[in-house]
């Protein structure tokens, strides 16, 4: 039926009720409120359909915080009558990945929409990925600037000494900005100013 009759401390510790106040049907005024429902019609078709259950939803305690978890179960069969006699269920607390999502989320749509050109390359210069906004201002596709090199761009203008200045300056900050003029798809030469940024590996020692 899905009365509850035994949690353990990490499952109250997640969803943020004593052990005592999920018993029965208390367990349910953990759910978020926005969840209740998809939750009790995945539950309820689990058991009509197959003896397991598995759901991504919320818990939200009083104090209004949220948890994401990963909600499993599975039937207990009663070996004589081969009928369901109760569920062991468990729940996996997977807020972080989801806080991680959502950034990711953030940062696409803000590369994106921004109005500023942006380039990602590799440690070795080539282009992993470009923006809308740096296509319309240079004139070149994603498509056509995936593995390229953004020296691709330069117009002729600047020196061997002017880079050499400027990868220095990379090398030994991380960053450099200043105004350069660099060439569009159409031929066209053109000023901009530039911010180059470097980013380490979160793994590295």
């Amino acid at each position: 039926q899905g009365d509850c009759i035994y949690v353990n401390e990490r499952w109250s510790a997640i969803a943020g009720l004593s052990a005592a106040e999920a018993m029965g049907a208390g367990w349910a005024d953990a759910l978020h409120p926005d969840d209740r429902d998809v939750v009790f019609d995945e539950w309820n078709r689990s058991v009509r359909e197959n003896p397991q259950f598995s759901l991504e939803y919320r818990f939200c305690n009083r104090q209004g915080q949220v948890a994401w978890v990963i909600g499993r179960a599975v039937a207990e069969i009663d070996e004589s009558t081969g009928g369901i006699i109760g569920y062991v269920g468990t729940v996996t607390d997977i807020t972080e990945r989801k806080q991680a999502e959502e950034r990711l989320r953030l940062t696409a749509r803000v590369f994106e929409s921004t109005l500023e050109g942006i380039i990602i390359t590799d440690a070795k210069g080539n282009i992993l990925d470009v923006n809308e906004a740096f296509s319309r201002i240079t004139g070149y596709s994603r498509e056509e600037m995936l593995g390229q090199n953004p020296r691709m761009l330069k117009s002729g203008r600047q020196g061997g000494d002017f880079y050499e200045a400027m990868w220095r300056a990379v090398r030994a900050s991380g960053h450099w900005s200043g105004e350069l003029w660099n060439r569009k798809k159409n031929g066209e030469v053109y000023p901009e100013w530039i911010t180059i940024s470097t980013i380490g590996d979160s793994r590295a020692k």
